[in-house]
């Protein structure tokens, strides 16, 4: 009965920190962002290489596998 109450503890503790490290990557890295006005936002999928164009609003991308770039659509002069 004791060793079985171990195991479940162990168990438990393994499952927490699994779910610590999700929680971690989740709050460094969000799914969701956004692009301002005046940008355009360029998704770039690193498995596939495809490029997806996204207006202003919320963007899902998904860590690890989308970047997202934003450019700005405004008019710049260097001088």
């Amino acid at each position: 009965m004791k060793e079985a109450s171990r195991h479940l503890f162990s168990a438990k503790i393994i499952i927490m920190g699994v779910v610590a490290c999700a929680a971690y990557a989740v709050y460094k890295h969000p799914p969701v962002q956004s692009v301002g006005r005046q940008e355009v936002g360029v998704r770039l999928n690193r498995l596939t290489g495809s490029t997806t164009q996204l207006g202003e609003g919320l963007a899902l991308v998904i860590p690890g596998v989308q970047d997202l770039r934003r450019y700005s659509l405004q008019d710049q002069t260097y001088t």
